[in-house]
């Protein structure tokens, strides 16, 4: 469903999607233990939910960001440090709508 929130935002005015899990109540996101190796994970995710978007979209167009919570040792690969993933798109430039390619979901 990332792929479709996301395709929405390159047709309109863009907009951010952030990645976490709740905590104990829906007002209380908790992050991800992550080390430097799943961030590249993460990121190679997303670069492949892209992937099912036609037209293409460049790379320019969005932007993973990895947000630490408080506490964290920054640059740590062990996987102490809590994060929330932040895709940020930014707004339409092309003239063609964008959509999600079913026919690429599937093969």
């Amino acid at each position: 469903y990332h792929t479709e929130n996301i395709c929405a935002m390159l047709n309109s005015g863009g907009g951010f999607v952030f990645i976490a899990h709740e905590g104990s109540s829906a007002a209380d996101l908790e992050g991800y233990y992550l080390s430097i190796s799943d961030k590249a994970k993460y990121r190679a995710f997303i670069d492949k939910c892209f992937k099912y978007i036609e037209p293409t979209v460049d790379r320019e167009s969005y932007c993973v960001d990895f947000l630490p919570l408080v506490g964290n040792s920054l640059g740590s690969d062990q996987p102490t440090a809590k994060w929330i993933i932040k895709v940020s798109v930014k707004p339409r430039k092309s003239k063609f709508l964008y959509y999600v390619s079913y026919k690429l979901l599937i093969s």
